[in-house]
């Protein structure tokens, strides 16, 4: 058994106790209970994916989606509400924010003031409810908007969510390439914008690579692999739950791009392909079954641009507990968190 995985062992050791009768009491106990702890977690993982929407089959998937309501849109002669004016729904708002719009001192004083417009709902084509999902599709049949409410129905991944993304926040630089017109305009936001997955470079020296965005100094190599997984995860996790419940042509949009050009998936920098699992032994996934790759070892910087197989590993982690969903489809190469912004 010497140099054995240590699942490998665990099956070795199993098999052997199945053979060999009768056990010792404590040794046959043990095994009990540990089956009995496999179980729960199996149950518990199968919970977790029904609840967070991850188990609809594409034929579900176009069930539901057939259930929304779809409206068929024309651009209109004339942008509405208009562009550089600032949109207030009602007096009530226009009353809180019109001194801090139209007298405060500016953040940056380059900026001109903008005006306050106020809405009329009667020149809006479409006015979508708080709990209302809607499709908006051109005259040709083809999307141009989606509102889903309720996207993410299990509280327990979005608090995992939520800390995921806010953890990446303080530690990276902002992301310049998204400002508009000029770097200063960063002046007026009071959020961040924070690139992960892989990015093209700075303008002056383009290399396909792994976003090197990381502020803290003080951060070590494992601790920023491991922040680097934790995000990759996050955004795997968000990619199923699309693959679930969007339009096929949304999904089929991305997957295109990513065939087409021969960029990697969100991998950690090759990293969530060979993740090593938090479970027991011998746990694995229901979810996605078919989408298998190879383990992928990290690649050096001038050969990053070799496509990720789509199959990985990723790790959600649920209150005292950490699901792995082994040989799922990671998501496209990049995004973006944000806190707060609103430009």
């Amino acid at each position: 058994l010497k140099g054995q995985a240590p699942e490998t062992f665990m099956r070795t050791f199993l098999g052997w106790c199945q053979e060999a009768k009768p056990l010792v009491e404590d040794l046959h106990g043990a095994i009990v209970a540990r089956r009995h702890k496999l179980e729960d977690i199996r149950a518990a993982k199968l919970a977790f994916i029904r609840d967070a929407g991850l188990h609809l089959s594409p034929a579900a998937r176009d069930a539901a989606l057939s259930l929304m309501r779809t409206l068929v849109v024309k651009p209109l002669d004339t942008p509405y509400p208009p562009k550089g004016e600032i949109i207030s729904e009602n007096s009530a708002i226009r009353g809180k924010w019109s001194q801090r719009f139209l007298c405060d001192k500016l953040p940056d004083k380059r900026n001109k003031r903008l005006p306050i417009h106020n809405l009329d709902p009667c020149r809006l084509v479409s006015d979508v409810g708080p709990d209302e999902s809607i499709c908006l599709r051109d005259e040709s049949g083809k999307i141009v908007g989606l509102v889903i409410r309720n996207f993410c129905r299990n509280e327990a991944s979005l608090a995992w969510a939520d800390m995921a993304a806010a953890e990446q926040i303080p530690d990276r630089k902002h992301s310049q390439f998204i400002m508009t017109q000029s770097p200063h305009r960063q002046m007026e936001d009071t959020g961040k914008l924070v690139q992960m997955g892989y990015s093209a470079g700075q303008r002056n020296t383009n290399k396909f690579h792994w976003v090197h965005n990381i502020t803290n100094t003080r951060l070590k190599h494992p601790d920023i692999t491991s922040s680097n997984c934790r995000a990759s995860s996050l955004f795997a996790f968000t990619w199923q739950m699309m693959q679930s419940q969007l339009p096929a042509e949304v999904i089929s949009d991305f997957n295109s791009f990513v065939q087409r050009t021969g960029m990697r998936r969100m991998d950690a920098d090759g990293q969530l392909a060979g993740l090593n699992s938090c479970e027991e032994p011998g746990v694995r996934s229901r979810y996605n079954p078919n989408v298998h790759g190879p383990a992928l070892k990290p690649k050096r910087p001038h050969a990053a641009k070799k496509a990720t197989p789509r199959g990985g590993t990723y790790n959600v982690a649920i209150g005292n507990q950490n699901f792995d969903f082994h040989g799922a489809e990671l998501a496209p190469p990049g995004g973006v968190i944000g806190q707060n912004y609103s430009r």
